[in-house]
């Protein structure tokens, strides 16, 4: 068997995968500093959405609650 694709292998690693997380779980998106309500000191800091995909390692795909996808 090619060694390459036997995870037993010669030198073989496993790969990465801590970023990943449940597809469709709670995901916040962090409301920018500038679109903050600045006199009001318990406005909200994030939004609530949905994972719904990844772009690369560290960038996902949140669906929001009025239809847009947010990266």
């Amino acid at each position: 068997m090619n060694s390459m694709l036997d995870p037993k292998g010669a030198g073989a690693t496993k790969p990465n995968i801590s970023h990943l997380r449940v597809f469709r779980c709670r995901a916040y998106i962090t409301i920018m500093l500038e679109d903050r309500v600045k006199l009001e000191k318990m406005a909200a800091r994030s939004k609530i959405g949905k994972l719904v995909g990844y772009e690369g390692n560290s960038l996902y795909l949140i669906l929001l609650s009025l239809g847009s996808v947010s990266r």
